[in-house]
């Protein structure tokens, strides 16, 4: 009752405040205004912040706020064609209070709001003006507030405000974690179970509606390991769906809050993501992998040998195989412990990317299978590597002369055979480098379904993904008869040498493009400078770094090989870490896929997508990254005369969901359909689910699916 009675008396302060000019009330908060970024580019969305700094002994509420309170609000005043998107909420406090329980924030409450402007800008500013309204409490009273704060922003080529980064940095951290839940109803009560490798004493259900769960009634935890399973007694037993935060605490501290929404449809079991409409679950239900861990763990496997035929790593395996033939006639211990060690190259590597994956993944972090490769630096430091790799084929520089001097040696067993064993582990670890952008037949459901699992069953499908790509060196390893059906070793070698570093350097090439992409013209030449220094390092060190010139000169070649390398290394890593300007996007983001350009392809975005879902035209949906070479071959097949003839035709308008840099809304989309990376090819007819495309694509295989979808248009 007494609740009643304090919103009725809240309401009525908030009706009068704006008349009531003659008292003046306290003003414990203050409000600012601050954006992300400096200018306003068209068709970018860009982040508002809205800070209320509250007075100590003070506190606002959360959108639900519980017992007693009311949310703030915020009405837009914003320029034609501007719309808002999503707000972002940080996750609030438990406030126990003697008339029960409330939801809301102390000191500092940040809400992020996304504003999209429209395709086409004719204006030099743009002004933004929040009108908001709050209400916040003490223990002895409550007081509402209104202001309209502006905010006016030069439409130009935006740059980040770092004045406001740490505001938004610290926003995005306090904000829920975008983990999966797996949910189940049984009877009147909801079932959770987490995976969180964190100690957890309780756990909090904050919900996002009033009389869903009985707020005084502590939620019954059971943890094992790093598994909790927690129950929450619902109070209604006709809902749609439960939305709120699963709030997890080690004593009084906070260790991770997880927005869920869960739809109540029936009681079996399904995968409850941060923001997720029932819509989309139905969606996710029907393309999540169906297999079970053993399945996965056979799929990866499989997928694992035939990485080995992939474009990207063929290179890489050639060398082992040359390596295997060099060997031939050679101790067969030697060879069952190279086979071993390139082995153990690809297992700790593997590993070590599932223990990234996995870690960022606990964080709340949305990533992918590839996702290093989105990173500049990480495709600069691959492309140097492999590069240089190839120079040696050439005999610029030889590794082995390299293992030896530094071994203080003269081309002995003993160092032969220590630079062979290091190099082959460097070459699984490398083998692995290259391989994360490739998927191919069986891997990619086996990837998407490794990242819903628990840690250690993640860990097992990438070991047996591993042991996949290893197997055919092991083999060989385990049995050298094998080596007698290749070649025998011969002058030949060294013509097959120095083709395979045309290979090296095809692939670093392909790295070179990745990378442009990624930056601009000025950036990329910034790089290639820093290769060319890279480059006469390596052709010094050959000249005149080996053990068979005097040693005066071989110190002086050593210093400058070091200094230049140091120097052409430096001018890499810089232009990796170098943000071109923004300057104004030519894409092709405000074409409209009518007449013409209905052969075009444009954009993804899951706004338009919906949008021409609900006009009931076909879609078909290409996700690619520049760093997946199975991609681009794919992409040639769909540009072909045939499937664009077939397109335009029946009017299929083509979205390229590009996802060479991170981009949390292909993410999340590549989520939606059990899948960790691209390639993924959706065609969406006019009615109904999308047929999923299979992963390696030919001409009539796509046409095949098209008449599928003339025949649907038919109907």
């Amino acid at each position: 009752m007494f609740r009643y009675v304090r919103q009725f008396i809240v309401l009525t302060l908030f009706l009068f405040a704006g008349t009531v000019g003659a008292f003046e009330f306290p003003n414990p908060v203050k409000v600012e205004i601050a954006a992300e970024e400096t200018g306003v580019e068209s068709g970018r969305p860009f982040w508002v912040a809205i800070c209320f700094d509250i007075d100590e002994g003070w506190h606002a509420y959360w959108k639900n706020p519980g017992m007693t309170g009311f949310p703030p609000s915020i009405e837009w005043t914003l320029p034609e064609g501007f719309t808002t998107g999503e707000c972002l909420w940080p996750t609030p406090e438990r406030l126990e209070k003697h008339e029960g329980i409330s939801y809301g924030y102390h000191d500092v409450l940040v809400l992020l709001t996304e504003i999209i402007p429209p395709s086409e800008l004719s204006v030099d500013q743009v002004d933004l003006t929040a009108d908001l309204k709050w209400l916040v409490c003490s223990d002895s009273t409550c007081l509402p507030g209104f202001e309209s704060i502006d905010l006016s922003l030069p439409v130009e080529a935006p740059q980040m405000n770092r004045d406001a980064a740490h505001l938004f940095a610290e926003a995005r951290k306090k904000a829920p974690a975008d983990d999966k839940v797996l949910a189940q109803k049984k009877g009147a009560a909801l079932h959770l179970d987490i995976v969180h490798g964190g100690s957890v004493t309780h756990a909090y259900f904050y919900p996002e509606e009033s009389g869903v769960i009985d707020d005084q009634t502590p939620l019954k935890l059971v943890s094992e390991d790093d598994s909790h399973q927690i129950k929450i007694e619902l109070q209604q037993s006709d809902l749609a769906s439960v939305k709120g935060l699963l709030v997890l605490h080690n004593g009084d501290d906070v260790v991770k809050a997880i927005d869920v929404d869960y739809p109540l449809q029936n009681e079996s079991e399904f995968i409850a993501m941060a923001q997720t409409d029932p819509a989309k679950m139905t969606t996710r239900e029907n393309f999540a992998f169906q297999g079970g861990v053993v399945w996965a763990l056979v799929l990866a496997f499989l997928g694992g040998i035939i990485l080995n035929l992939m474009p990207c790593v063929l290179p890489v395996i050639s060398l082992k195989i040359f390596s295997f033939v060099k060997m031939a006639g050679e101790n067969r211990m030697m060879i069952v412990k190279h086979g071993l060690l390139f082995t153990l190259g690809v297992l700790i590597s593997f590993w070590a990317l599932a223990g990234v994956l996995i870690a960022l993944r606990a964080y709340g972090e949305v990533v992918g299978w590839g996702f290093q490769l989105q990173e500049p630096l990480f495709v600069a430091i691959l492309a140097v590597i492999i590069y240089v790799f190839g120079l040696s084929l050439f005999g610029v520089f030889e590794f082995g002369t390299m293992f030896s001097a530094w071994a203080g040696q003269k081309q002995s067993n003993a160092s032969k055979e220590s630079g062979g064993a290091i190099a082959a582990f460097l070459s699984g670890v490398l083998a692995t480098a290259v391989a994360t952008p490739c998927t191919g037949p069986f891997l990619g459901p086996a990837l998407g379904f490794a990242l819903t699992l628990p840690p250690l069953s993640s860990l097992a499908i990438f070991t047996s993904l591993a042991l996949g790509m290893s197997s055919p060196y092991l083999l060989i390893s385990a049995f050298p008869s094998m080596i007698r059906f290749l070649p025998k070793p011969g002058n030949w070698m060294i013509t097959f040498k120095e083709v395979l570093g045309f290979f090296m350097v095809g692939t670093a090439l392909w790295l070179f493009w990745v990378f442009g992409s990624q930056k601009d013209l000025d950036i990329l030449f910034r790089f290639f400078s820093g290769l060319f220094l890279l480059t006469l390092a390596c052709w010094i060190w050959g000249r005149w770094g080996t053990p068979l010139v005097k040693r005066r000169v071989r110190l002086i070649a050593i210093t400058a090989t070091l200094a230049i390398a140091a120097l052409g290394l430096y001018r890499v890593i810089d232009s990796a870490r170098s943000e071109p300007p923004q300057s104004e996007l030519i894409a092709m983001a405000d074409i409209e896929p009518t007449g013409q350009n209905i052969r075009r392809w444009i954009p993804f975005s899951s706004e338009r997508l919906q949008r021409l879902r609900e006009e009931g035209k076909p879609v078909l949906v290409d996700f690619t990254a520049k760093w997946c070479l199975i991609c681009q071959s794919n992409h040639l097949v769909l540009d072909s005369q045939a499937v664009s003839d077939k397109c335009a035709e029946l009017g299929v308008v083509k979205m390229l969901a590009d996802w060479t840099r991170n981009d949390p809304e292909i993410t999340k989309v590549l989520r939606e359909y059990g899948r960790s990376g691209v390639p993924l090819y959706l065609l969406f007819g006019p009615d109904g689910e999308p047929e999923v495309l299979p992963q390696t694509l030919t001409p009539g295989d796509v046409l095949e699916y098209l008449n599928h979808v003339e025949y649907d248009k038919t109907l």
